[in-house]
């Protein structure tokens, strides 16, 4: 018995490890930069909601800025699923990965809180992606949107998320170390954007 339940632990640890190695290769060349400690989770979150909302139905992006009139800096989008047919942004999410999952959590509620205001007032606003500056996004795209969700790392449910990454936040950090490192030594492609 001891040794099934040994065996079921290795079984388990190299599945958790081929999913970090997997996501690892997966972001590893993508041209991120991860000098802000948020950008691996929401990269992950885009990864696992790449495997929920596939293409060619859907397109899932990290990075979306919305700003004022004037082009002042409002707010970002952690994640956004847009549906290709309609090119309308059909989930929302914000991802927080914080050593208290509670303080995450009431950081992302001011930030939908920001985002809902802003989306459903009159005033006019600017979106831009920043992986693709020159593609052309409207508020039109955002403000029909009441699928809202709260990703967070692996745990963190209990503290409100909807959402669990597969990792806790000391494998997300190793993860973005590693990155980092790879894409220092010139192994990795450096970050673009």
């Amino acid at each position: 018995m001891r040794f099934l339940a040994i065996l079921g632990l290795l079984f388990i640890s190299q599945v958790c490890f081929a999913g970090l190695t997997e996501d690892f290769e997966a972001l590893k060349n993508g041209g991120r930069n991860y000098d802000a400690t948020g950008t691996i989770c929401e990269e992950v979150a885009r990864l696992r909601f790449s495997e929920k909302y596939p293409m060619p139905d859907h397109l899932v992006v990290v990075g979306i800025q919305y700003a004022d009139k004037t082009g002042n800096t409002i707010g970002e989008l952690d994640l956004v699923v847009f549906d290709n047919k309609t090119q309308i942004a059909t989930l929302i999410a914000e991802v927080k990965c914080y050593t208290s999952p509670k303080s995450g959590m009431k950081k992302a509620k001011e930030q939908r809180k920001r985002f809902m205001e802003h989306v459903h007032s009159p005033k006019a606003l600017q979106f831009r992606w920043l992986q693709d500056k020159n593609r052309k996004l409207t508020k039109t795209q955002f403000n029909k949107t009441n699928n809202f969700l709260f990703i967070g790392q692996k745990n963190s449910k209990a503290a409100g998320y909807q959402y669990e990454l597969p990792y806790t936040l000391p494998e997300l950090m190793k993860m973005r170390t590693d990155i980092i490192d790879c894409q220092a030594k010139g192994v990795c492609e450096r970050p673009r954007f």
